[in-house]
């Protein structure tokens, strides 16, 4: 692996300077890639107004499916650090990221939604292009590698040190588009306010590397290869969009009301999954979870939909399941049987043919009637929630 630069250290540190303006980031950066980097012609086309609103959605939902991972990665970090007070740190910036730092907050990834909804797009409107699912394994491999330098380092300088490098163009392009103020908000947070989760990062690798010289340089190296990792993202997404003609004054701003989303929809080439049909649910898939107080049978739908969960659940008869909550909805419908569903306070009594609703955090359990078994299907967006980049949880309590 190549860790020595071949342009002298000082005129590296000048040449880093010049793209940044100066900052802490300028002795970790590599002065090539960064100039790649800045330069890139699809950063230069937002900044001098020269990319469709056509381009710039496709390059929001691009950016999208990397950066949906942000708390993956971050947790990925955390499960290799040792230093309690490091991993505090970090999940202080989890708190952060999922918007439950103070009351009222919004999370990073709901701010970036808010964008696509402005931008008259969605997170699903294209799929990952090959460059952008390399760039995004590659950040997931460092992350998790044994070695937290590694996953510091390529979260660091290859993300959070050049947000500002990044995001400036994109925001340009977005107001000489006429997005509205709640679509520009995301990027106007992460240029203007401090990034103290990166600055945390920073400090947590310079105390890993402090006594190895080796490891800075190897710490440098990652960064730059998720730079040019970045490059090679944007390329691709160049390509599809730099022989499009920019927007024009005439041209209508963009609509984020229900019809354009529905056209933006209607746009997508359908692209049937492998897998269609899940055969015998129940008798292929169904696996006993008994508990002290429970007799539970649950069988998962196993088929390709990246919004809800589905599974068939029975309940033997005068059986409960244990007090939990978690941060997803269910819908469950009774099949057979009767019973109650206890939820904080309130008793729902119901039989065959019913629907129940559990809210996000509600603690909550099924007691089945001794009668008959219950049978009844439920439905979670806990996948919904993954694919937005935050974190499912689920707690007995």
């Amino acid at each position: 692996m190549k860790l020595e630069s071949a342009v002298p250290r000082e005129l590296a540190i000048d040449i880093i300077e010049d793209l940044t303006g100066g900052s802490i980031w300028d002795t970790w950066l590599d002065s090539d890639s960064l100039n790649q980097l800045v330069n890139h012609p699809l950063l230069l086309a937002m900044q001098e107004g020269n990319i469709s609103l056509k381009g710039m959605r496709f390059f929001l939902v691009q950016h999208h499916h990397y950066s949906r991972n942000f708390t993956r990665f971050l947790c990925a970090i955390i499960n290799r650090l040792e230093s309690l007070d490091d991993i505090k740190h970090l999940m202080e910036n989890m708190q952060e990221e999922m918007g439950i730092d103070g009351v009222g907050k919004v999370t990073h990834a709901e701010l970036f939604q808010r964008t696509l909804r402005a931008a008259g797009t969605h997170a699903m409107a294209e799929k990952a292009l090959p460059q952008t699912q390399d760039f995004t394994q590659t950040v997931m491999e460092f992350c998790r590698s044994e070695n937290s330098i590694e996953g510091l380092a390529a979260l660091c300088m290859g993300a959070e040190a050049i947000v500002p490098l990044i995001y400036r163009p994109v925001l340009q392009a977005l107001e000489r588009l006429n997005l509205s103020e709640e679509g520009l908000e995301f990027f106007r947070v992460h240029i203007e306010e401090d990034e103290d989760h990166a600055i945390t990062m920073l400090g947590i690798l310079e105390q890993l590397v402090q006594c190895s010289p080796g490891a800075r340089l190897l710490a440098k190296d990652i960064g730059r290869q998720i730079i040019l990792k970045r490059c090679a993202m944007f390329d691709a997404i160049w390509q599809k969009v730099g022989q499009e003609p920019a927007q024009s004054h005439d041209e209508q701003p963009a609509q984020p009301d229900k019809l354009t989303w529905l056209n933006a929809v209607t746009t997508v080439p359908i692209q049937l999954p492998r897998r269609l049909l899940h055969v015998a649910v129940e008798g292929e898939r169904g696996t006993p979870r008994a508990t002290p107080i429970s007799s539970q049978k649950s069988s998962v739908v196993d088929l390709p939909v990246q919004t809800m969960r589905m599974s068939l659940e029975q309940l033997a008869p005068s059986a409960q399941t244990r007090l939990h909550r978690h941060n997803y909805e269910t819908v469950i419908y009774v099949l057979s049987g009767s019973g109650a569903t206890y939820i904080e306070e309130k008793v729902l009594h119901w039989e065959a043919g019913d629907a129940i609703y559990v809210p996000a955090w509600a603690g909550h359990y099924h007691v089945s009637d001794h009668q008959q078994t219950v049978s009844y299907i439920a439905c979670e967006n806990s996948p919904l929630l993954a694919s937005q980049g935050k974190i499912v949880i689920r707690e007995e309590l």
